[in-house]
């Protein structure tokens, strides 16, 4: 695994090639990533407000993403260039995104030492990287006071926040110490999925909005509307009685089987949370169906209608589980509605597994109703006026 040094400050006077610019880039760095990781610290030049506590040390430590790299930046504010302005110094370490999804450690793990803020000290053969030993989760989330329960809540409410809601930043309240947040940056990455890790960015500043990041670290809450998770009680605002409805479904524990599921349906990097809930559900099924004998005929119907409404190309997972759900609706003798009707005869069309086929015109002969799939009708005008004699026997 190659780790990549960049950092970003005020150069020299009012030369031609002086002023704001990226130093000290290790070679054989990504240009694109180098491109980034200029243009994320162009919109970090001016001061931010700090809190009372910080305001001695002036030290913000942020982690994002370019959708090809993801950057671990602690960036020093007050300090003064040749020519006496104000002046900052940001000192990055990158790696490729897909490497940090798999193992977030691979960049949570350096330690606070490897950061300088000096272009001296910060040439890319200045120092080796510091590692830190290989964190526990469990560890990690004892040691900023995350009980089990804890940390679900706090899992739900970064998917809601990221994945249902307006993509607002939630606010962890903590103390802000450099291990509390190198932890919970931890804590949250492992608890989140493939896709999120992704696209999860944190701050432990307040940015403008075009620069906003997913979690900022705050002492206290400093507007009312914001949304925020308390590390120390787990209080929260972000899941409402309908947020949590919407998330109870959801426990990291199942994330590598969710993980492989996504992949399995073509879509690992989504981060739709419908599409998520669908893969968690058969995951924790352990992809047998046998979990549909649980659920009510109206669990049931919404199951085939999510699975039919996913979006997803259809593979061979997908034809074996709506061939499942299918199996078990004729099983039980129901009639699905219109929608949910349509839906499926849209997907039996395009079918081209035999069981999934059978299953079909099972249920066709359960109803009394054609599905063109399942007789071997071709698709276009004569599957469409099928399907449409579908809905007239169906309002009967």
């Amino acid at each position: 695994m190659k780790i990549h040094q960049a950092s970003f400050t005020r150069v020299g006077g009012q030369g031609t090639c002086d002023g704001w610019q990226t130093v000290n880039v290790s070679p054989g760095a990504p240009a694109d990533a180098v491109a980034s990781f200029s243009r994320f610290q162009s919109s970090n030049v001016h001061d931010p407000e700090f809190d009372e506590e910080d305001k001695g040390e002036k030290i913000v430590t942020e982690l994002q993403a370019d959708g090809n790299c993801v950057f671990l930046t602690r960036i020093k504010y007050g300090l003064k260039d040749q020519l006496g302005r104000p002046s900052m110094f940001a000192n990055s370490f990158f790696i490729g995104i897909n490497e940090f999804a798999r193992n977030p450690q691979a960049v949570l793990g350096i330690k606070g030492e490897n950061f300088r803020f000096d272009v001296e000290s910060t040439k890319p053969d200045a120092h080796e990287v510091l590692l830190s030993e290989k964190l526990s989760l469990t560890a990690a989330a004892e040691s900023i006071g995350l009980s089990r329960e804890m940390h679900l809540v706090l899992a739900r409410c970064v998917l809601h926040a990221q994945g249902i809601s307006t993509k607002a930043a939630l606010h962890l309240i903590c103390d802000c110490a450099e291990e509390t947040v190198r932890y919970a940056m931890f804590c949250i990455c492992m608890s989140v999925p493939y896709s999120f890790r992704r696209i999860m960015s944190f701050s432990t500043c307040n940015a403008p909005p075009s620069a906003q990041k997913a979690v900022v670290f705050d002492r206290r809450l400093k507007n009312s509307s914001h949304l925020f998770f308390d590390l120390s009680t787990g209080k929260n605002n972000v899941l409402t009685e309908a947020a949590e409805k919407r998330l109870e479904w959801y426990d990291f524990a199942d994330i590598a089987a969710i993980d492989d599921v996504l992949a399995r349906l073509g879509d690992q990097l989504s981060t739709s949370i419908d599409l998520i809930k669908l893969a968690c559900e058969t995951a924790c099924s352990g992809l047998s169906g046998d979990y549909l004998e649980k659920l009510s005929d109206e669990g049931l119907h919404r199951r085939l209608n999510e699975l039919l409404s996913s979006g997803i190309s259809q593979n061979a997972l997908m034809d074996e589980q709506v061939g499942l759900t299918l199996g078990e609706v004729v099983r039980r003798r129901i009639v699905l509605n219109d929608i949910v009707a349509e839906k499926l005869s849209g997907y039996l069309e395009k079918a081209t597994s035999r069981p999934l086929i059978d299953t079909g015109s099972a249920y066709a002969a359960m109803t009394g109703i054609v599905i063109p799939a399942a007789v071997g009708m071709p698709a276009g005008k004569k599957a469409k006026k099928a399907r449409n004699s579908i809905w007239a026997l169906l309002r009967k």
